[in-house]
């Protein structure tokens, strides 16, 4: 993997020596990328979301058959994403579609001959989104799945600039999708307020976020987590739950990555006592990619207060290995998954690293749950900073009975 690919296509920026001579041209480089993305930010404006924001109800991430699909592609992230791709197909039922946003042609092309090369079966559901402009892999972090009066919206975040052009160009992606004039075109509503997709979860009772989601929208009235509070519940129909009073009390991730409500009053939560002890026991095998586990005790405090937040508001919490590691935003997280209800009972898309304890571990935890689970191989992708959830981002869920 080239050494500029975090930066430009993933979720972090990694430190890289530059030899001498190229550091005028980094800098050339990242002025550009601010330019172009204040263009793309003006660009977007051609895009005319509601004067009115409606209320509208979250999809929550348990209940429901996966029904649309949304990946992103881009030739420089194959390496990482063609096993997740390819597992994930394996899993999905046959009348699952799957959106491939990807800025050329050629480059649905260039996935359709690597997944086959991979051994991936249901290509055919696959279905070219053409943007004409280079995006990253991550489908999930520019929207939220909702809905209204049955048909599917995606709600997606104010606008903001970044010097990563593909990081711009991500929130151009659900605006082409809700464009398309076919019968199952989501409408699009723009939020007031800033947010990645993996800093919400929900089920049918709450939304969950930490205070990571306010300190985002720092310098802004969303910033203050008690209006902040006041629009989500109005917006997305649901009563919030706000994890830690600042980003320093919680994990400085997304939420989707530590907590998955799956129904019921219940949430499974990343545990990375369990995961290091599991670790341990096993003789702490390597952790793909050689990234170092963090065994700190303040970001085992960090994950500790929202397990503790959890069960104060009430929710029945279940324990699920987890390995933070030295490297920003890399986890190994078994929280970052799909859920499919099918009328033949619950199934869960769950990570795959190649760690057999930390597999086997986190899949008993979810058989005990009643799921059935697809084991989703990411021993690539999470190194980039996320997982699954993050990279398939759905557009819209049906009853599970039918």
């Amino acid at each position: 993997m080239p050494n500029w690919f975090p930066g430009a296509m993933g979720k972090r920026s990694l430190p890289v020596q530059a030899p001498a001579g190229r550091s005028m041209r980094r800098f050339l480089a990242a002025a550009l990328g601010i330019v172009a993305g204040v263009a793309v930010a003006g660009w977007l404006g051609r895009f005319d979301p509601p004067a009115e924001i409606p209320t509208l109800r979250i999809v929550p991430d348990s209940g429901g058959h996966l029904r649309e699909l949304l990946l992103h592609y881009a030739p420089a992230g194959a390496d990482m994403v063609v096993p997740t791709y390819r597992d994930l197909l394996a899993a999905l039922q046959p009348d699952a579609v799957v959106r491939v946003a990807v800025e050329r042609p050629a480059d649905f092309d260039d996935l359709l001959e690597r997944l086959a090369q991979a051994g991936a079966e249901g290509l055919q559901r696959l279905r070219p989104l053409v943007v004409g402009r280079p995006i990253t892999i991550w489908s999930r972090d520019r929207f939220v799945t909702t809905e209204r009066g049955g048909r599917p919206v995606l709600t997606v975040p104010t606008a903001r600039r970044t010097a990563v052009l593909e990081r711009a160009n991500d929130w151009v992606v659900p605006w082409m999708l809700g464009k398309e004039s076919t019968v199952d075109s989501p409408s699009i509503v723009q939020a007031p307020f800033a947010f990645d997709g993996g800093d919400i979860v929900a089920d049918d009772e709450h939304i969950y976020a930490t205070a990571a989601l306010p300190g985002r929208n720092a310098g802004t009235r969303w910033a203050d987590r008690q209006t902040l509070r006041e629009e989500l519940a109005r917006l997305f129909d649901r009563e919030p739950v706000i994890l830690g009073t600042s980003r320093d009390d919680v994990p400085d991730h997304h939420i989707c990555m530590i907590v998955t409500p799956i129904g019921g009053g219940t949430v499974l939560v990343g545990d990375p006592e369990l995961g290091l002890r599991l670790l341990r026991e096993a003789g702490s095998p390597a952790l793909p990619g050689g990234v170092a586990a963090d065994s700190s005790p303040e970001t085992a405090a960090r994950f500790a207060r929202v397990a503790d937040g959890l069960a104060v508001a009430g929710l029945r919490v279940i324990r699920v290995p987890l390995v933070p590691t030295t490297t920003p935003f890399v986890y190994v997280s078994y929280n970052n998954v799909l859920i499919d209800d099918r009328p033949d009972g619950r199934h869960v898309f769950l990570p795959k690293f190649g760690v057999a304890a930390l597999d086997a571990a986190a899949r008993a935890v979810w058989e005990a749950q009643g799921f059935t689970v697809h084991p989703v191989d990411v021993a690539k992708l999470y190194l980039g900073g996320g997982a699954l959830r993050c990279v398939a981002g759905v557009i819209s869920r049906t009853d599970p009975s039918i």
